[in-house]
């Protein structure tokens, strides 16, 4: 089975960088700033000083963050068709537009990109590339992101003063005439200045309070992504929209990073009508996922009062009960826990495999997240009806008293009764250890049984009519290399069970016991049970519970000890 991966899970907790990628930079940091690009000299001024200065405001509302990144542009379409027909052929080893370039990488801050490749960058997260888009009018891109710097302020305006004419020849910055007389692109010049509430009242009446800004994002994200609680107030109460997602953010999913206001925030933000499953993308993690990440506790409880979904966005890598676990957050994972979440929830991944709380949870390398969540698990299964079941034993075609979980058999052929739900799978363990049940019930990882789970093995095709005793395996010191769990299963594609009876009550499975195949350190030896030395045999018994790829339990385990007739 694959295994699980948990790509991408650390973002949660350090993506809020990439929501300050094109803030104007705080006017106390602009004297340190490193120079901008090269100057370029003019002969004589094309702009006036006041030009110059739009410019420059226009830059510094762009923002300084700085991208590298690989492009490809072309005037020649089938070039740039050919280039993403490589990039998307699966026989392609690791298709990137790096590894077809072979070139270095561009470097640039925001402000000095052309507006067509600063919108895609802004979409990217590193290591993702954009799908073709036009360049120019006749020309066509694409773009890589390999890493991007959002600490990077934009220069003063001293040291970028003989740059600036060339932004606007090279189309990164308006032109300042239009910078100065466009209706639209004054309004919003006035609003990128507007970045405290004695501004924002300035603003003149029927502005258009949802237009992005030279930053990409609107007013209600820049404040929350500034963590300027007056602005958010004074953006929701002006009407803001709290579903509008610009530049791969929600509103909900800056909220929920603050690490002082995520509670008020998320709450103003769900009273102003956002949706608490709000996303950019298809397959992005809700702010739900991102807030159990984070630990916002307070986050958490609003949305999930709102009607969040529980189990995350279809499609999403992670879980909010996976991610509260990963990150050792043990009080939101309960309070998620507590209001629904499935622990034995299955989320697909791209390609194979799929995701679990618990594969989160033993990622984590934390025993204490692990042990909650089992805890939880079991009480989860302990009534329903997916992994309820029930057994009994007949031989000569009588039913065997079973008492305190245990039943004396003669020394001859007896079959096994399971009432299994239908694609139920039985999974169980034959020693002659008695420890195996409790190791079981005591919720511990490195118990035989839990590590022999994942290595179960099956007598031949499953229809041999014998009973595999792991002797050794309960006792080896390195039980998980050794041999294993039968599993029996009753599916449409497998039918291991030797017949089904119908009854009223349902199918019934039947396992016909004839033998013992006995595993011990001499290795696998099939005895008639009439010709069998072993006095007692313990069984564990449970339906199949995969908590992830590769790791499994037993539900509504129980234990039988079948005591032979000397």
């Amino acid at each position: 089975m694959p295994v699980i991966h948990l790509r991408r899970l650390s973002n949660l907790l350090g993506a809020g960088a990439l929501l300050l990628l094109a803030l104007p930079a705080p006017a106390a940091s602009l004297p340190g700033a490193p120079p901008g690009p090269a100057p370029v000299m003019a002969s004589s001024p094309r702009y006036s000083e006041a030009e110059l200065r739009l410019i420059h405001d226009e830059a510094a509302a762009t923002g300084g963050a700085t991208y590298t990144f690989y492009i490809l542009g072309s005037e020649d379409r089938e070039v740039i068709d050919d280039t993403w027909g490589k990039l998307q052929d699966p026989r392609t080893r690791n298709p990137s537009l790096k590894a077809l370039l072979q070139t270095p990488p561009a470097k640039q801050q925001a402000f000095a990109l052309t507006p067509a490749v600063r919108d895609q960058l802004r979409l990217l997260s590193p290591g993702e590339r954009s799908a073709i888009f036009a360049l120019t009018k006749r020309s066509w891109g694409i773009v890589e992101l390999e890493a991007v710097d959002a600490t990077t302020p934009v220069p003063p305006f001293e040291a970028l003063r003989n740059s600036l004419p060339k932004l606007v020849s090279n189309g990164a910055i308006p032109d300042p005439r239009a910078l100065a007389n466009s209706p639209a692109l004054v309004q919003r010049g006035l609003m990128n200045k507007a970045l405290t509430t004695t501004t924002f009242d300035l603003l003149p009446p029927g502005f258009d309070i949802d237009l992005p800004l030279s930053s990409g994002f609107t007013l209600l994200q820049r404040a929350l992504a500034l963590d300027d609680s007056a602005m958010v107030t004074a953006t929701l109460m002006r009407g803001a929209n709290a579903n509008l997602c610009l530049v791969r953010s929600c509103p909900l999913h800056i909220a929920v990073r603050s690490k002082s206001n995520a509670g008020p925030y998320v709450a103003a933000l769900l009273a102003a009508g956002a949706k608490p499953d709000q996303t950019s993308a298809a397959g992005e993690n809700t702010a739900l996922t991102v807030a159990s990440a984070n630990g916002n506790l307070d986050a958490v409880r609003h949305l999930l009062q709102a009607g969040a979904n529980r189990n995350g966005a279809a499609g999403s890598s992670h879980t909010p009960l996976g991610a509260a676990l990963y990150s050792n957050h043990p009080v939101v994972a309960q309070l998620l826990l507590d209001k629904g979440a499935d622990p034995l929830f299955r989320k697909p991944l791209p390609g194979e495999g799929f995701a679990t709380p618990m594969g989160s949870a033993i990622d984590s390398q934390k025993p204490e997240a692990v042990a909650l969540l089992r805890t939880a698990i079991r009480k989860h299964v302990a009534t329903r009806k997916p992994w309820r079941w029930s057994y009994w034993l007949e031989q000569d075609g009588v039913k065997v008293p079973v008492t305190s979980g245990r039943a004396h058999l003669k020394r001859k052929p007896f079959t096994l009764h399971v009432r299994l739900p239908a694609g139920g799978e039985l999974r169980l363990e034959a020693t002659t250890s008695r420890k195996l049940f409790d190791e079981h019930k005591a919720n511990d990882l490195r118990a035989p049984l839990y590590q022999l789970s994942r290595l179960y093995s099956e007598l031949a095709d499953g229809s041999a009519r014998s009973l595999l005793v792991s002797d050794h395996a309960a006792r080896a010191a390195d039980p998980a290399k050794r041999g294993g769990i039968q599993a029996w299963r009753w599916t449409e594609s497998r039918k291991n069970f030797n017949r089904l009876d119908k009854t009223p009550q349902g199918p019934v499975l039947v396992r016909e016991i004839n033998a013992l195949v006995v595993d011990d350190s001499n290795g696998k030896t099939e005895v008639a049970l009439e010709k069998g030395r072993l006095r007692e045999i313990s069984l564990v018994m449970g339906t199949s519970l995969d908590y992830a790829p590769s790791i499994g339990d037993y539900a509504n385990a129980q234990r039988l000890r079948l005591v032979f007739d000397r």
